[in-house]
């Protein structure tokens, strides 16, 4: 489901359009459409700051797809929601009952969108848990409370929920392209160092997959500073390389990381504690042990 992004009926304004692709770009079905009688509302319609802003909105879309489309796989395996409130993952916090200005992408991803006009500050709720920023990997550990974020014109808030991995993919014109770039992992730790996830995937065009077989199923486990890759199911022949980790709190600069015992290339930021460890020839249809030490 998703609204037509900047309206159906009447005509938008710039600011409107591009708040609405903010958010619209995490709608589970995702197009801007209006009626005949309005006046176009396409990003080049609309101007250079349109242009701009859906680029890096889509861009994130495109990027985040393979954990998209494994919360599909979810759904249609589990009966989890793709989309969903806060009071779905956290239904003892009254809190969240009466929460309906941010929402999550599975459990592992809030987006918090700005809902009024000229606002450039969104006031946040972070439920009891370990957050991270997806910009920045600045880190919250709250027990339930509100903060205000900076919200300018064109950024959305983003926050990596902690004990998750979502995968990822560089995004290109289109999926049939994209489908082929290498892997990231986006691992958001626990406050004890743990996290999990899944990717599911397959060709993307077969009709009943799940039922026919025909898909891969990876499962990510980090503990104990490490991150296990393994295979549930193999039944897509494809490549599946993964290329870059993003591991969000990291306490300490590590002096070590190795992929199955080979050393690894990485890079530490002291300040927002996230590790980018880049890897190469690495496939996720093989049980892989990625070590920093």
């Amino acid at each position: 489901m998703g609204a037509d992004i900047c309206g159906f009926f009447e005509n938008v304004t710039e600011d409107l359009c591009i708040r609405w692709i903010e958010v619209g770009a995490f709608y589970p079905f995702c197009r801007n459409h209006n009626d005949e009688e309005s006046k176009d509302q396409d990003p080049v319609i609309l101007g250079e700051k349109v242009v701009e802003v859906y680029k890096s909105l889509l861009n994130i879309r495109y990027f985040l797809l393979p954990y998209l489309y494994t919360l599909f796989y979810n759904s249609h395996t589990r009966g989890q929601p793709v989309i969903r409130p806060l009071l779905f993952d956290f239904p003892t916090d009254e809190e969240t009952l009466h929460e309906d200005r941010q929402f999550l992408w599975g459990k592992a991803l809030m987006i918090i969108p700005v809902l009024e006009k000229n606002a450039d500050v969104v006031e946040v709720y972070f439920p009891r848990a370990t957050w991270y920023d997806y910009y920045t990997g600045m880190k919250v550990v709250t027990t339930g409370q509100k903060y205000l974020l900076d919200a300018p014109l064109g950024k959305i808030n983003l926050a990596l929920r902690g004990g998750n991995i979502i995968p990822a993919q560089e995004a290109a014109q289109t999926t049939t392209v994209s489908r082929n770039n290498p892997f990231h992992l986006l691992v958001a730790l626990s406050e004890d160092g743990e996290a999990d996830g899944d990717l599911y995937w397959d060709d993307g065009e077969c009709q009943d997959p799940v039922q026919n077989g025909a898909y891969n199923l990876i499962r990510f486990t980090a503990k104990k500073q490490s991150i296990m890759t393994s295979v549930i199911r193999k039944g897509y022949m494809t490549t599946m390389e993964m290329s870059i980790v993003w591991i969000y709190g990291v306490v300490k600069a590590p002096s070590r990381v190795t992929i199955n015992s080979f050393p690894a290339t990485y890079q530490y930021d002291t300040e927002t504690k996230l590790l980018k460890i880049v890897l190469r020839d690495v496939s996720l249809l093989h049980e892989n042990l990625l070590l920093w030490i």
